[in-house]
């Protein structure tokens, strides 16, 4: 049964942007993936902003302080940040739902256990709201 939930991966190096992808679809998501602030400028202007972003902070692209205005303007949106650092983590906008994923080699997991969190968190602010 797919989980009808759009999550894109803003990741810089391709074999970690296809294997977070490939995980995904095989849990059932609708996955997509860019490579850097160019394409998510873009992808968030074309498209419906995707349920959860998982967000490498060292994003390749001239527009780093347009990646921030793209966060801010969607401070709802739950953001995980997978870097190799926390470093860059305190130079992003306030989000409500955020939180870091150290990459290594476990770290896909920590990333579907976040992305199950926020989808359950999601459910409850759907049923709170009605």
């Amino acid at each position: 049964m797919p989980k009808e939930r759009v999550i894109l991966i803003a990741e810089r190096n391709p074999y970690i942007r296809n294997l977070v992808k490939r995980e995904l679809l095989s849990e059932g998501y609708h996955a997509f993936t860019v490579e850097n602030t160019s394409q998510l400028k873009n992808w968030m202007h074309l498209r419906r902003a995707p349920d959860i972003l998982i967000l490498d902070p060292d994003l390749p692209g001239d527009e780093k302080q347009n990646m921030r205005d793209i966060l801010a303007s969607y401070p709802e949106m739950p953001v995980i940040f997978h870097s190799l650092s926390n470093e860059k983590w305190t130079e992003t906008p306030s989000l409500k739902h955020s939180i870091l994923v150290e990459k290594n080699g476990n770290s896909i997991n920590s990333v579907k256990q976040w992305i199950d969190f926020f989808i359950s968190q999601t459910a409850l602010d759907e049923v709170t709201e009605r």
